[in-house]
């Protein structure tokens, strides 16, 4: 009977993915990132070792997100390995 009542629980997430999928093709419109979304994808390529080329950036580098400075704040800092900092604002959308 327990069985039963997980399976009743357990979510379709095969369905929900193909019901969204549907919803995006029906709106003919590519879904716009969001500010987090830039800054996961920064440093998701950071990480694997793809850079972005207009920063320099090497393996070294330490990367702190949504730093809190005393006037202000930043969505990405690159700290690199010459002393030097790369301060970076995300802009979601286009």
């Amino acid at each position: 009977m327990a069985d039963k009542e997980q399976d009743k629980r357990k979510i379709n997430y095969r369905g929900l993915i193909l019901e969204a999928i549907k919803l995006i093709a029906s709106e003919r419109e590519i879904p716009r990132g969001t500010e987090k979304d830039l800054v996961q994808d920064f440093l998701g390529f950071h990480r694997v070792g793809n850079y972005e080329d207009r920063i320099p950036a090497t393996r070294e580098c330490k990367i702190v997100l949504e730093h809190v400075f005393k006037y202000g704040r930043a969505d990405i800092v690159m700290y690199h390995s010459d002393g030097s900092a790369s301060v970076i604002e995300a802009k979601g959308g286009l």
